[in-house]
């Protein structure tokens, strides 16, 4: 059974992609949090997980840092996450990531001056196809999408 790691959007410490990690992997296991801890650390230290500056986002080198402080101040994104949800073999839940694309496809449509119904029984209007021509995206990827969009934004 392949474990699912639901990525947050905001930058998270280490300590909080540590727990993370432990809930995903082994939830009943009281010491799982800090051996994530310590395998986060230790790949940190070795180059293998670049951490980030939280005000910058800049990549931080760890050369020569106590582990102790910057467990508290670096960062890992969204991306970082799924580095470490990969080395891990872990599932990545992209949920936030398909609602923004769902989103951006919708405003797509609307900035092409269709007129998108918001009934979840309704046709799309005349149009859809060019603009999925627009986007580089067949037809049918984009109606999933739109359908996605508007069932769960409209749902009435």
């Amino acid at each position: 059974m392949t474990t699912t790691l639901k990525i947050p959007e905001k930058p998270i410490t280490l300590i909080q992609a540590a727990q993370l990690l432990a809930q995903a992997v082994s939830p009943d296991n009281a010491d799982a949090v800090r051996w994530s801890l310590i395998e986060l650390l230790a790949a940190a230290l070795d180059g293998t997980l670049r951490g980030r500056n939280p005000l910058t986002l800049a990549p931080v080198d760890v050369a020569g840092i106590p582990p102790f402080e910057y467990a508290n101040f670096m960062v890992l994104t969204s991306d970082d996450l799924r580095q470490l949800a990969s080395m891990r073999s872990l599932r990545v839940n992209d949920q936030a990531r398909s609602e923004q694309r769902q989103e951006s496809r919708w405003q797509a449509c609307v900035d092409a001056g269709l007129r998108m119904p918001t009934n979840t029984f309704s046709h799309f209007p005349r149009g859809i196809g060019k603009v999925a021509e627009k986007l580089g995206i067949e037809r049918q990827s984009l109606t999933d999408d739109l359908n996605a969009y508007r069932e769960r934004v409209f749902r009435k």
